[in-house]
């Protein structure tokens, strides 16, 4: 079995961000949903950073501007000798 890794550039406010998965993450399945994964990832740092945890300012003042710059995907060497590898069941928190 295969695993795919993406490298998905993004501009954050005009600064680029770099985020790397693979899909043994429960919500990458392929390169859209790492995309999506990256975009959600970036949005709750930028929106936690900028509230310090504080629930009383409107999200729409805080709200980055992400642009999508690249994604790659490629196989991963790390997995290439297990014959089976299994996805990481999603988990609510």
């Amino acid at each position: 079995m295969s695993v795919d890794r993406y490298k998905i550039g993004l501009s954050v406010n005009g600064t680029e961000k770099i985020v790397e998965c693979d899909d043994t993450y429960p919500d990458v399945h392929d390169w859209k949903s790492a995309v999506e994964f990256a975009f959600r990832l970036v949005k709750y740092t930028h929106l936690r950073k900028q509230t310090n945890g504080s629930p009383h300012r409107p999200l729409n003042e805080i709200d980055p501007k992400i642009d999508l710059l690249f994604c790659e995907d490629w196989e991963s060497e790390e997995y290439k000798d297990y014959d089976y590898v299994h996805s990481v069941p999603p988990t609510i928190m």
